[in-house]
């Protein structure tokens, strides 16, 4: 596909993402091992509260973030902790 001339509408984009997902496998029903839990609905909903509050956040910055910074050291900290990795291994 060439990089188009013009952009496309919400609409449009709606429905080429309603396509692409269409071609997708059913994680429910498959047997295949993906990496992905499908998790409860409560799981699913701090997923997309989670998602929406920093998808727009360049998470290269966090340094720079005070927030994002904090819970990106308590994510490489909780990680090191459950691989019982050492000092030094965040």
């Amino acid at each position: 596909m060439a990089f188009p001339s013009s952009g496309l509408s919400a609409a449009e984009v709606g429905e080429r993402l309603a396509d692409f997902k269409s071609r997708d496998f059913d994680r429910q029903k498959s047997r295949l091992l993906t990496g992905i839990h499908s998790g409860t609905d409560d799981v699913h909903r701090i997923c997309r509260e989670a998602y929406l509050a920093y998808f727009h956040e360049n998470g290269l910055l966090a340094g720079m973030q005070e927030g994002q910074g904090d819970m990106q050291r308590e994510v490489l900290a909780a990680t090191t902790s459950l691989f019982h990795g050492g000092p030094g291994a965040e």
